[in-house]
This record gives C-alpha cells, sequence and structure tokens, in this order.
C-alpha cells in the first residue's frame, strides 16, 4: 500500500500521463478527416460509409469511392471515434486529479506539536508508529542462537561483522530497526537480516545480507528467498536492500551508506 508521498507522486505522474495523452488527441483529431464511420451489411458482405456534413448537409459516402486511400480512410475514422469517445474521459481524469492534488494533505502526526508522543491510535491503517513500534515485542530467529557473537553498539547480538556494521550505521542516522524478526509471506517464515522504518515516511524495507556470495551451497539456500519477499510487498529497488560479499571483497561502511541515501534514509 502507498503512503501519503508516494500517493501524491503516483497522481502528479498520472496527471502529466494524462496531459500528455489529451494534447496528442488533440494535435491527431485536428489532423483527422470530420465526420465518423459507419459499417454495413449487404447480403453478407460488409462495407463502410464516412458519415459527413457538406454544406450542413448529411452526406453518407461509401468508402469505396476513396478508391486505393479507402484503407487510409477507414483507419483514420476509427482512430477519430476512439478520440471522440476517449477525450472526455482522459479530461476528467485530468480535472479530477489537479483538484485531488490541490485538496490532499499529506497526515502525519509527527507534524503535530506533540506528535512524538502520539501513539498507534492516532496513526491510518498500515501506518507505523514508530513509538509503538520501537518498543514492540517481536518473535525472532531461535535458529543458532550461540552463532549470536557479534556485539553492536545497541546492545544487540548479531551473526556477523557485517551485520554489525549494518547495524551501527543504521544506528549513527537514528533509523528504528529490528533485527530477524519474524516474517510470513505466503506461508513462508523468513527472518529478513533487518527491518527498518524509514523515519519521514515510515514506510517498512526489509534488508537481506547475503554474506557468502561466493559460496554455491550458500547460495542454494538463500536465492529462493528472493522469489518469496515480493508476496509480501518487499521489491527489490522499492522497499527491500540486497547486500552481498564475498571472502575477497567484504561488505564496507560505505556501501552500506550508499544503500541508505539510495533508499532516502539519509
Amino acid at each position: 500500500m502507498m503512503n501519503g508521498k508516494e500517493l501524491i507522486i503516483a497522481a502528479k505522474n498520472d496527471l502529466e500521463s494524462h496531459r500528455n495523452l489529451l494534447r496528442h488527441m488533440q494535435s491527431r483529431k485536428s489532423k483527422l478527416p470530420d465526420g465518423c464511420l459507419a459499417t454495413r451489411d449487404y447480403d453478407g458482405e460488409e462495407y463502410h460509409l464516412h458519415i459527413h456534413k457538406v454544406e450542413g448537409k448529411r452526406v453518407d459516402d461509401p468508402i469505396s469511392h476513396y478508391g486505393k486511400d479507402a484503407g487510409k480512410m477507414i483507419s483514420e475514422l476509427k482512430e477519430r471515434s476512439n478520440i471522440i469517445h476517449g477525450m472526455p474521459i482522459v479530461k476528467r481524469n485530468v480535472n479530477a486529479l489537479e483538484k485531488f492534488i490541490d485538496n490532499y494533505r499529506y497526515y502525519n502526526p509527527l507534524d503535530f506539536r506533540y506528535g512524538n508522543s502520539a501513539d498507534s491510535r492516532l496513526y491510518l491503517d498500515d501506518d507505523i508508529c514508530i513509538n509503538d513500534w520501537i518498543n514492540e515485542a517481536y518473535e525472532s530467529n531461535p535458529y543458532r542462537p550461540e552463532d549470536l557473537i557479534f556485539e553492536t553498539r545497541c546492545g544487540i547480538n548479531v551473526r556477523s561483522k557485517s551485520e554489525g556494521l549494518i547495524s551501527d550505521i543504521s544506528d549513527d542516522f537514528l533509523i528504528p530497526k529490528r533485527y530477524e524478526c519474524k516474517v510470513v509471506i505466503d506461508g513462508h517464515i523468513l527472518y529478513p537480516d533487518f527491518l527498518l522504518v524509514r523515519p519521514f515516511d515510515r514506510k517498512l524495507f526489509a534488508w537481506e545480507h547475503f554474506g557468502m556470495i561466493d559460496d554455491p551451497g550458500y547460495l542454494v539456500r538463500n536465492i529462493p528467498k528472493l522469489d518469496i519477499y515480493p508476496k509480501g510487498g518487499f521489491y527489490l529497488g522499492y522497499n527491500f536492500i540486497l547486500t552481498w560479499e564475498t571472502r575477497h571483497q567484504p561488505l564496507t561502511r560505505s556501501v552500506v551508506v550508499e544503500k541508505l541515501r539510495e533508499h532516502n534514509f539519509i
């Protein structure tokens, strides 16, 4: 589901698309022949008429009279018909989108004077109250807790130095996060390395770090997860972040920071 800011962006893009189409329709209409196309059946054979006016009087011209240009005339009259029927819809959509964009106001409790103390009851459905989200208990990955040996500044232990790097840099920029939080998608249980909430619009992101991408067995076990995440609304390049490393090319701070910039966290 789109949040308010994304909704406005989508509406503006849709408005521009409608305006472009309307300009094209208006331009094409002026270049097409007047009148309309009529199709008749005579003894099982279809023929076409060009219905138009000459000196205010209706004229039904058999299109066969146009000779070699008959096919062009039929095509252009069909195009004109489509434009005549489609243009009112496009115009109404342009007006509706303009009014929507002018009148819509993004609702964000954090903009209120005491918004930082607002609880989830003042938020829209599917919006995330960061205060509640941070303090809410969640079910974490029960697999091999003895592997959680790398300490982070926020006090959680993670499974690798790279995960610790992601955690610490997220804290540097005050990004709310959960480590290996249980997520159920299409009947599959996943534990993304991190769930992050982008503070300015409270959009939820999943972050997976593939720490041994040069290990074929590791890839076989982990690549299938990439097919599951989209079923839960997590799309690569949109709200799903993927990083990786090899034995000879470890994850670096600059890569993590660039990923956060790329997705407008910082």
